[in-house]
């Protein structure tokens, strides 16, 4: 398979609208940031409090006391209309998920949040690849997802709204990785067809080791410190949750991407592999060639030597005797300050 064809990514299903009625509202998730400080956003919202200025109030979902891994905040202002209510889960992996939030406000919660996020993404990378799925008041007076549309009851649970958010959240997380991976692929394309070419490798092997560490620190994200591959325990008593969770992730087609990520990581590993392996035997023949020039110079010498011993030293190699007379006028001229004659 050609590298160019590894670039592409299969299509996010989350980004198609569903067959929304009338009366639905949008959840849209962003991956803003590799992780967001979850204390320091509550110290902030607590002081917007104390000084009377504040627009959420906020209650922690999931995680420790000390340190949660969701912080889930809301209008200040109460409400009994729907179209007022507006729900904001803040995640530590550096994910906000809002419901029913405006452009222009969701924009305004990512501005507050800059401050305590660390390795912070371009907004516009932010944007393009958010998701955004319709959601709606239940007709059936329960919790699920039909036809791409979320349908919730009125009640407002917030962790039922957490489940499908941290769906989403995993979504737009691995949506950032799929774009680093097409970095990666983008990057490693031409020494692919150089090779293809036979214009030989450019890439030295220091560079061959940085880029194979990309790789392998995307793999480890992917793999090991996410929840790409299995199910968070905070549902594991929570059989009703855990289902929308993982009928979101279906419909969001996280499985088949991850699967599709780890491919291409692996087989990116590999053209990286392979290089390294051409730059090590390119370098142990140059070592090679070295030292056979050197082991072709002792030869020639041991000759020299045994040609003295047997017949004496060599015409060319006896010093040429110095003309007396030549000396002489060369003395008088460097006495005198002028350049010596060309020998």
């Amino acid at each position: 398979m050609p590298v160019s064809a590894l670039r592409y990514r299969a299509a996010k299903k989350g980004k198609a609208k569903g067959s929304a009625g009338p009366d639905s509202w949008s959840v849209v998730g962003y991956s803003a940031a590799e992780a967001t400080d979850l204390l320091k956003v509550q110290g902030e919202l607590c002081r917007q409090e104390e000084e009377g200025r504040a627009v959420y109030t906020q209650l922690p979902i999931t995680g420790d006391a000390g340190e949660p891994d969701c912080l889930y905040i809301t209008r200040a202002a109460n409400t009994e209309e729907q179209e007022q209510f507006g729900d904001i889960f803040i995640f530590r992996t550096g994910c906000v998920v809002f419901w029913n939030v405006s452009e222009l406000e969701r924009l305004s919660v990512l501005n507050l949040l800059g401050p305590f996020q660390e390795g912070a993404y371009h907004r516009e990378v932010v944007e393009e690849e958010a998701e955004s799925i319709a959601f709606s008041t239940s007709s059936t007076g329960r919790n699920h997802l039909e036809k791409g549309v979320i349908n919730v009851t009125g009640d407002r649970a917030a962790l039922v709204r957490y489940a499908f958010s941290d769906a989403i959240s995993t979504s737009v997380k691995l949506a950032i990785w799929e774009l680093n991976l097409g970095t990666i692929i983008d990057s490693i394309e031409p020494i692919a067809e150089d090779l293809k070419s036979r214009r030989g490798v450019k890439i030295q092997q220091d560079e061959v080791l940085q880029k194979t560490g990309e790789i392998l620190a995307l793999r480890h994200l992917i793999n090991l410190s996410s929840d790409l591959l299995d199910t968070p325990d905070f549902y594991w008593d929570r059989e009703p949750l855990e289902d929308l969770y993982t009928k979101t992730l279906a419909h969001l087609a996280v499985s088949k991407r991850t699967r599709v990520v780890n491919e291409k990581l692996t087989h990116c590993l590999e053209i990286m592999e392979m290089i390294g392996g051409h730059n090590e035997t390119q370098h142990g023949h140059k070592l090679e060639r070295i030292i056979i020039y050197l082991i072709m110079i002792e030869v020639v010498f041991e000759l020299l030597h045994f040609y003295e011993r047997k017949f004496g030293i060599l015409a060319i190699l006896e010093p040429r005797p110095e003309n007396p007379h030549r000396l002489a006028a060369t003395a008088e001229l460097l006495a005198e300050g002028a350049a010596p004659p060309p020998t």
